[in-house]
């Protein structure tokens, strides 16, 4: 257990702007999540469903999401201007609301303040763990691709 502790406290000082966008990202996701309740998830699906429909995807709604989204992480790991970086970045922080998505399939029922606030938690450390591992992969492939 100790050792544990202490490898995670290794990773964390040595990866700071890691932790750093965890911290944000999981703060922001719980703040929209909490006082604009599943505005971004319209907002992207609405967004999303309407480039759609002249193509007549609209069955595959969550497939063409979630290549999208892959599409945008690729995006991502080529680039590398610093500012179009952390432009995509909140791109892809957007697009991860593709989780509560995939949450109310797993945990319909959400009718209870409880449910619903865990709902809102599970799904604000799933998105801010897979946007901290997201900009981690990002930004050591250019480290490498540097030295």
């Amino acid at each position: 257990m100790l050792i544990g502790i202490k490898s995670l406290s290794l990773m964390i000082t040595k990866n700071k702007p890691l932790a750093i966008l965890f911290g944000i990202s999981i703060i922001a996701y719980l703040i929209s999540d909490l006082f604009f309740n599943d505005v971004f998830l319209y907002l992207v699906g609405g967004a999303i469903g309407t480039l759609l429909k002249p193509v007549g995807l609209q069955k595959e709604f969550y497939v063409a999401w979630l290549l999208i989204l892959i599409g945008v992480v690729f995006l991502y790991q080529k680039v590398n201007h610093s500012l179009l970086k952390w432009l995509i970045l909140i791109l892809i922080w957007i697009l991860l609301y593709l989780v509560d998505i995939a949450l109310y399939k797993i945990l319909p029922d959400i009718t209870s303040s409880t449910a619903t606030y865990l709902h809102i938690g599970i799904a604000a450390l799933l998105k801010s763990i897979l946007l901290a591992w997201i900009y981690y992969k990002g930004s050591r492939k250019n480290i490498k691709a540097t030295q």
